[in-house]
């Protein structure tokens, strides 16, 4: 009588089996032969369910999949989120400047966007990397009051809006790729720090040094004329960053210099009803991003090293998270579900935080700007998706592919337990 291998038992019976296993023995499952891998391929909708939700590769969040390069079957999920946590990864840096810029950046699924100097370059995305050799736009403004640079822009539903250093703001639309930039009549008379266009793209914020924030009306029609200013606030501080919720609330982050509460909601269909403000007493406490969560909840990073997630109904922040190194935090970007990935001041590094331990997982140093160029630059801008985290120093753009099947492992989540 010949024997009865484990490869040969009906598909159901091996199903079966294999829901008993842990997420260690299951994950070699595919190693085993070929049938054994189709299955587990094939089935891994019904076999991973059962295990938590993965860090950073869930893909839960619509906002989040709209960015992502592509859509995960769940064994990807769970690979790729262990090398996440496990730092293995291939770095490839981009995009080398000799000279050293305050450059942002923002992703989509097709497209990265990235600023230097006083041009917007945009990147077609290809798997695992950019066409750094051919950038798709290259967007500068026609006239300029003074040589400036770009300090921060926004791409919404087709329409691109940038800040420059020089007070001046500049728009174009995105459908016609021939259409012309042309210049906002609203400005401001210093640095803007931040724009964000809301949902509908029919209102622009701004946010400058100087402590102006000013609202305007955009029409669908989108020229000169057709942006003009609706509200205005003054602040005796400097803003930092200003974003929309879904609801058309404004948060405007400011530098808390002069000891003021330094959060602001603003309500800019009802300009009848109050601000709000958010505060918590400690020495400099500015802040320098913010990412709405819902309609209710807010998450903000800045100068005192905490990442904050507040919650309007309360009045407070629900949730802080200190950086493991005590050091500045630039900028952050968010999955909308567990993860979030903070940039810090020093040393090119980015801290990956598990939001339901609220505990840091792991922290991605820069590595070949480090080695090559023997120096050490903030992360000044960031976003990620599934498989790749983007990042910005002054001199360079880092893309991290955390995809492969067989990287280098760059792991100190051993600091993080110390």
């Amino acid at each position: 009588m010949s024997h009865l291998c484990l490869e040969n038992l009906s598909t159901e019976i091996l199903i079966k089996i294999f829901s008993y296993l842990d997420l260690n023995d299951l994950m070699q499952l595919p190693y085993v032969c070929k049938r054994i891998r189709q299955i587990v391929l094939n089935w891994d909708n019904l076999l991973f369910k059962r295990f938590p939700t993965p860090l950073v590769t869930n893909q839960f969040s619509d906002e989040f999949l709209a960015r992502c390069n592509r859509k995960l079957s769940s064994f990807e999920k769970v690979r790729i989120s262990r090398n996440w946590i496990e730092a293995k990864y291939t770095e490839s840096p981009l995009l080398f400047s000799k000279r050293k810029f305050l450059p942002y950046l923002q992703l989509s699924k097709k497209y990265l966007w990235i600023s230097r100097g006083g041009v917007i370059f945009c990147y077609k995305r290809r798997y695992r990397n950019l066409h750094a050799a051919n950038p798709h736009y290259v967007l500068s403004p026609p006239v300029q009051r003074s040589k400036a640079d770009v300090v921060n822009f926004h791409v919404k539903n087709n329409l691109i809006v940038a800040g420059m250093r020089d007070g001046s703001l500049w728009m174009k639309d995105l459908q016609d790729r021939y259409s012309k930039i042309f210049m906002l009549k609203i400005y401001h008379q210093d640095d803007v720090h931040s724009v964000a266009l809301n949902n509908s793209c029919s209102l622009l914020a701004s946010g400058a040094r100087g402590g102006d924030v000013i609202v305007s009306k955009v029409e669908p029609s989108v020229t000169p004329q057709n942006i003009n200013k609706v509200l205005s606030w003054s602040y005796h501080d400097v803003i930092w960053k200003v974003g929309f919720s879904v609801e058309n609330k404004l948060a405007i982050g400011t530098a808390g210099r002069h000891y003021y509460s330094y959060l602001y909601i603003r309500n800019v269909d009802r300009t009848d009803v109050e601000e709000l403000v958010l505060s918590y007493q400690s020495v400099k406490e500015g802040i320098h991003d913010i990412i709405w969560d819902g309609p209710h909840k807010i998450w903000t990073c800045g100068y005192d090293s905490n990442i904050r997630m507040w919650d309007l109904r309360t009045g407070k922040f629900e949730r802080c998270f200190f950086d493991p190194c005590a050091t500045c935090l630039y900028c952050m970007d968010y999955d909308f579900h567990n993860t979030l990935i903070a940039g810090a001041q020093v040393h090119g590094r980015c801290t990956l935080w598990d939001i339901r331990k609220g505990a840091a997982a792991q922290m991605y140093f820069m590595d070949s700007s480090q080695k090559k160029f023997n120096k050490s630059s903030p992360v000044y801008s960031l976003a990620f998706d599934a498989e790749s985290l983007f990042a910005v120093t002054d001199q360079n753009l880092h893309v991290l592919d955390f995809s492969a099947y067989k990287a280098p492992s760059h792991d100190y989540s051993f600091f993080l337990k110390i």
